[in-house]
């Protein structure tokens, strides 16, 4: 009877300690694990926010311009001044088509022949003196663009702005192509301006017609090829800058 008594009280009390356990797990939150932040990591989070805030307002800001731009055209496809818009554009791309080289030009201007010199060496003269060589073909386009020659070729080949010349044994290549003299130089412009530039006292046609062949022509109308490249937008790593975009390179 003893043993039935104890066994029954031990039975309570085991029930009565799992349930205390039990409604403590419940009652008791998970343990929360704290981490330390830094005053930098805190820092470079903050500027992140502003960075993403200030690109959210210029993004909005260009869109208002963007809109405001729509707006306008929009308002002046409705007007009279419709047509002397288009125009306008038209007239401002064809300008660019011209002076970047995209079309063949035609008008009065001059020719130059330059080649090497077929007479006898002089005692102190070196056999380079009487070639051609790149440099004085450079020097004589800078000097026809500098009097305000408004289309060039060489030997067929439209000089533009990103043009290169260079020697390569007894040929010249230009725009990557190689070319044998003579050197036939077109040039579009005022005659009588551009032969000036070629023929006076102090130019550098005067310095050379003495040791190579230097021919000047003046014509009536001469035709300039367009850029034989056929893609004069090749551009793989230059933007438009933008206003207050610019960044000081270290």
């Amino acid at each position: 009877m003893k043993i039935r008594k104890v066994t029954l009280i031990l039975l309570c009390l085991f029930s009565i300690t799992t349930g205390f356990f039990l409604a403590v797990q419940i009652q008791t939150p998970g343990k929360v694990q704290k981490l330390y932040v830094s005053s930098k990591t805190l820092s470079d989070l903050n500027g992140n926010i502003q960075g993403e805030l200030k690109n959210g307002e210029n993004l909005r800001q260009r869109l208002e311009e963007t809109q405001q731009r729509i707006d306008e055209f929009q308002n002046l496809m409705e007007t009279d001044e419709s047509e002397k818009l288009l125009e306008s554009n038209r007239q401002l791309a064809e300008y660019y088509r011209q002076i970047s080289g995209a079309c063949a030009l035609t008008g009065p201007g001059v020719e130059v022949i330059i080649d090497d010199s077929n007479r006898e060496l002089y005692l102190w003269e070196d056999v380079n003196d009487l070639v051609v060589h790149d440099s004085d073909i450079l020097l004589i386009l800078n000097d026809l663009f500098a009097a305000g020659a408004e289309a060039v070729s060489l030997n067929g080949h439209r000089i533009v702005s990103t043009s290169a010349v260079s020697c390569g044994g007894y040929i010249v290549h230009v725009n990557g192509i190689p070319e044998a003299k003579p050197f036939r130089i077109q040039a579009i412009g005022d005659p009588a301006t551009l032969s000036a530039a070629m023929l006076s006292p102090n130019s550098y046609g005067a310095f050379i017609k003495d040791t190579v062949r230097f021919q000047v022509t003046v014509r009536d109308e001469i035709t300039v090829p367009a850029y034989g490249d056929g893609d004069l937008t090749r551009h793989a790593y230059m933007t438009i800058s933008k206003e207050g975009d610019g960044k000081e390179v270290e």
